[in-house]
């Protein structure tokens, strides 16, 4: 049985030595200070020494900073939208000294949802034809076949074996993928690299040849769940290969498929299935965008100033690290302060609607979905679920892929109400075109 919060017991806290006092209160949120004295901390280091462990002040102050939040977010018994947002640095725990801190909690604000019905998403359609599968079976034969060195510069069809560092607007860090293959796009053709969409990429390919570096920066298109961040791949070309396709019949051998017949069923139905996610996404960004117009949220000043702080933080750290002096840092920050400002008003406000839309229809997360989510992914990647699970959470995107599994039980549940239009794919790209002219 799980326990409330009210019944959870704490390694270091005490409730009855935590004093409370709430300074401002209003629709918005509620400034609380909270303290424990000298006393109560020296209680804490002789209970923590009897018991044997080595004391870490730094590691200490971060268990009690979260045992007295969720002591207060019990007291108050709400669910907070933007998280706890501490006034000023956290606190440190030294033995004969108080510890206090004050902690902002947003109060959920009340949304008067959209009529569902006057909500009107595009469904593009598109019918897997035999010309499709062909030319995919075809795809399989190059990929397939047998690979001889060139010097270059690569030509289409051909396989770059590259090592690979991608950057994204909200990876924390960059994210390095060694020895990955990139199939050189036929003319016209979309290349995906890493299972990014990469625009264009086919005026790139004379420029590389073996041992060659290559910068390429992009904003990610609609279709992607990153759409709108700016991106950086950074190519290392390690070999370029031509192939000699494979038969027909040797790859039907290689996928242990009883026939031609049937492996062209198969890659029906896994092309039937890529298009059927696709479709999903797309709609999903179209519901959330309807929301995002329709639905006012308030965010507090003190969510928009944290996030922008620690931007700052991120920053001049990033710089300093670079060797900027410390007026270039200044200038860096004083020069984006408004439009992080904007960027975190918009983003927060987003967050919550999500947030507080999930409640309202009861959505609950279960890590099966968000792992067939992952297992999609591989898929359209081409490779193993626990290699970009791996590199999801080296790259400190899983809150997005949680968030994107969100946003798909919730279109779920609306469908019913939602007032839907179908489309041809080809007429829906088309006017994505328009859009973005």
């Amino acid at each position: 049985m799980t326990e409330t919060p009210s019944q959870q017991k704490f390694l270091l806290l005490d409730t009855d030595a935590v004093q409370v006092t709430t300074l401002e209160s209003n629709e918005a949120f509620t400034s609380t200070r909270v303290e424990l004295d000298a006393r109560a901390i020296k209680r804490i280091f002789k209970k923590l020494k009897k018991q044997g462990h080595e004391i870490n002040e730094q590691q200490v102050s971060g268990k009690l900073l979260q045992e007295c939040i969720q002591h207060i977010i019990a007291q108050q018994n709400f669910v907070s939208v933007w998280g706890p947002q501490l006034d000023g640095p956290p606190p440190i725990a030294q033995i004969d000294k108080p510890f206090a801190f004050t902690v902002f909690l947003d109060i959920p604000p009340e949304i008067q949802w959209p009529e569902w019905s006057k909500i009107t998403l595009y469904r593009p359609n598109r019918d897997i034809t035999q010309s499709m599968v062909d030319t995919e079976m075809d795809q399989q034969c190059l990929i397939n076949g047998e690979r001889f060195d060139r010097n270059g510069p690569t030509q289409p069809n051909d396989i770059i074996t590259c090592n690979l560092q991608i950057v994204t607007e909200e990876s924390k860090e960059a994210s390095t993928i060694e020895a990955l293959e990139i199939l050189a796009p036929a003319p016209g053709e979309p290349t995906l690299i890493a299972g990014l969409p990469i625009p264009d990429f086919q005026q790139h390919l004379e420029k590389l040849t073996p041992g060659s570096n290559y910068t390429l920066n992009f904003e990610m298109p609609e279709d992607s769940p990153l759409h709108g961040q700016h991106c950086t791949l950074n190519l290392e070309c390690l070999k370029i290969q031509r192939i000699e396709p494979a038969s027909i019949e040797q790859v039907v051998e290689l996928y242990g498929s009883p026939s031609e017949k049937i492996l062209k069923q198969q890659i029906r139905l896994s092309m039937q299935s890529k298009f059927d996610r696709d479709q999903a996404i797309t709609m999903v960004d179209q519901l959330f965008q309807a929301l995002e117009e329709h639905v006012s949220v308030d965010v507090p000043e003190h969510v928009i100033k944290g996030m922008v702080q620690r931007r700052i933080n991120q920053t001049g750290n990033e710089a300093r690290a670079a060797g900027h002096s410390p007026d270039d840092v200044k200038a860096m920050v004083r020069g984006s302060i408004s439009e992080w400002t904007a960027e975190a008003r918009i983003k927060n406000a987003s967050n919550a609607i999500l947030i507080l839309l999930s409640k309202e229809l009861q959505v609950s997360m279960y890590e099966p979905l968000v792992a067939a989510e992952i297992s999609a992914m591989a898929a359209d990647l081409g490779r193993r679920p626990e290699e970009v699970r791996q590199e999801i959470i080296d790259q400190g995107r899983m809150s997005l892929i949680v968030s994107n599994v969100k946003k798909m039980q919730c279109l779920e549940l609306l469908m019913d109400e939602l007032t839907i239009k179908d489309i041809p794919a080809h007429e829906w790209e088309a006017m994505q075109e328009v859009d973005q002219a």
